[in-house]
């Protein structure tokens, strides 16, 4: 199947928040942010890059996510995340030391990261930095005798991780019931303040690790992005779109300067995208071969490249296409957040099957 990088495998998680009208459901629990006077629960779900979900469980709308950020990667033998991606409410320290000792790469989408404080050994002042100029400071040092009295229960932690005697969110729990921090919590969280320094390092830098093109970058870079989060009434603005044209600008002069060239070449790299994910579709037909007359592939030709859809033509494959149905519909088929299909959307597939069987067993008689 389809991957960014060979040897890789990109996944992320996240949290979707659901209202309910019971409020006697297990884990319901107040959030005025997302709930206001009601009760709800938290859906966190992991996929990886193939779009292959591989752990979900309801959690307490209370409780922060990065608890189960690590019950997630562990629990599925299968499916080996190199590098893992949350949001802010995904990551604590005491996340990144645990995937860092656990070997899982973790890349959190941070809000507001460059605010986040970094950190430094004590045989390397501040000062001295200071003295360099360098634009980056360290805010604190690392508590090194801290990570070192208590390593020994660091690798006891991370072996019962990894031979599965415990959860890590039956750890994070207990320690949160605590009234005092325990000790291996906080060397974790001091060894955890190394692997997020080199994180926000990198992410000063490294644009492949941020995976931002360069339009991306450029709007969040921008003068005018950055005093519209600081002013409402210019917030409110740009989220109308007021400033639209006057950020689409860089890249307009760009495009008349250069032509039609990057417009061919990212027709190119989207066709040989295209060409390779055609390739891994015919290597899994070939490992896993089917018997075409029991099965048929629902999809939306609109979004399927033409090198596919040929394919499929040329080797009787069975298809039933939702695209068009989709589209002469007059209700809105699709969720706005999240593009899911609607519940117009859902009716309008399940007919299109109920059609589809009913004719094939028309057929077969």
């Amino acid at each position: 199947m389809y991957r960014k990088k060979q040897g890789e495998l990109r996944t992320s998680s996240d949290g979707q928040k659901i209202q309910l009208r019971s409020t006697d459901t297990i884990f319901a629990n107040y959030s005025g942010k997302y709930f206001k006077k009601g009760k709800g629960i938290v859906s966190y779900t992991f996929v990886d890059e193939r779009y292959i979900p591989f752990y979900s469980v309801i959690i307490d709308a209370a409780v922060r996510e990065a608890t189960f950020v690590l019950d997630g990667l562990l629990h599925n033998d299968a499916i080996k995340s190199t590098i893992h991606t949350t949001d802010t409410h995904g990551c604590t320290e005491a996340v990144f030391g645990l995937t860092d000792l656990l070997g899982f790469g973790f890349c959190p989408n941070i809000a507001k990261m460059l605010r986040q404080n970094i950190y430094t050994f004590k045989e390397n002042p501040i000062a001295d930095y200071k003295e360099k100029g360098y634009l980056v400071l360290p805010k604190n040092y690392i508590k090194e005798e801290l990570i070192k009295d208590n390593w020994d229960d660091v690798l006891r932690l991370i072996t019962s991780l990894k031979l599965k005697y415990c959860t890590a969110s039956e750890i994070f729990t207990r320690w949160n019931s605590y009234s005092k921090q325990h000790p291996l919590s906080a060397a974790l969280k001091e060894y955890g303040k190394l692997a997020k320094t080199l994180h926000i390092l990198r992410f000063t830098d490294d644009l492949e690790r941020n995976h931002y093109v360069e339009s991306s970058r450029l709007d969040l870079n921008s003068p005018i992005r950055t005093v519209a989060k600081q002013i409402k009434s210019l917030v409110y603005a740009k989220d109308i779109g007021l400033f639209s044209s006057v950020a689409k600008t860089p890249n307009r002069i760009k495009s008349f300067v250069k032509g039609n060239k990057i417009l061919k070449i990212k027709k190119e790299k989207e066709f040989e995208k295209n060409l390779k994910r055609l390739e891994n579709f015919k290597k899994l037909m070939r490992t896993y071969p089917i018997e075409k007359s029991k099965f048929t592939f629902l999809l939306d030709e609109r979004l399927c490249s033409a090198p596919f859809l040929k394919y499929l033509a040329e080797n009787n494959f069975n298809v039933l296409d939702y695209g068009e149905k989709m589209d002469a519909s007059k209700k809105q088929t699709t969720l706005v957040y999240d593009q899911h299909w609607s519940k117009e959307g859902r009716k309008i597939v399940a007919n299109l099957i109920s059609d589809y069987i009913c004719n094939k067993s028309l057929m077969i008689k």
